[in-house]
């Protein structure tokens, strides 16, 4: 059996088992953004709002002649948030949490690979080595900071992500410096958990291929 016919196998093998995997590794996720925020912050939520898609699809797609500028902001447009308004400083919001399409998007092929590597592990825990996981769970980390669909007052205007690493205790300016490395970081954890989860399945087509040798000799 070769590399894809194995990786097939753990997604196809128990669909409904991968699936839960990967929507729980998805919602654990938004849940430990949430957490964070609140942690941080020490207030709970005080506002909740759906915002109302379709009429702002139609907006963007009215307003804006090009394909290319539809997507992008289409992406970033944001289907739900929760967060602090202060009304000792006119309601402004000083923290929020966002679910967007493009962040959604991202995180749900992480939490994809992430579930497809934990069925080949559960396979077969022999063929997996710690360098593997650790590469997996990287990645996955790295991706999750980038992804995180965050907004604190201190840093308006930023990426939603820089605002994660504020949050974790980097300091505002250094984090806003970090600003042009979201893509390359991305693309870095993405690669990390690719490779991992390759090696895994490349370790259990060699090891399959070997038990089939061994019981036709």
């Amino acid at each position: 059996m070769g590399t894809a016919a194995v990786l097939a196998r753990a997604v196809t093998a128990q669909p409904l088992r991968w699936l839960g995997l990967a929507a729980g590794f998805l919602g654990l996720y938004h849940l430990a953004l949430l957490g964070a925020m609140l942690l941080r912050f020490g207030t709970l939520p005080n506002y909740v709002v759906w915002h109302d898609v379709w009429a702002n699809y139609g907006h963007i797609l009215a307003g804006t002649p090009s394909w290319t500028d539809r997507i992008p902001l289409m992406l970033a447009e944001p289907w739900f948030e929760t967060g602090f308004r202060n009304p000792a400083f006119y309601n402004i919001a000083e923290w929020s949490f966002l679910v967007m399409p493009g962040k959604f998007l991202l995180m749900a092929g992480v939490s994809a690979l992430l579930a497809t590597f934990v069925r080949l592990r559960a396979a077969r825990r022999a063929c997996t080595a710690r360098f593997g996981t650790a590469m997996a769970g990287g990645g996955a980390l790295v991706i999750g900071i980038v992804g995180a669909s965050l907004s604190w007052i201190l840093c308006c205007g930023a990426p939603s992500w820089i605002v994660i690493l504020a949050v974790l205790g980097l300091s505002v300016p250094l984090a806003l410096a970090l600003e042009p490395l979201g893509a390359l970081l991305a693309t870095a954890g993405f690669l990390l958990l690719a490779l991992a989860l390759l090696r895994q399945a490349r370790a259990m087509a060699r090891t399959q291929s070997r038990h089939q040798k061994e019981l036709t000799v």
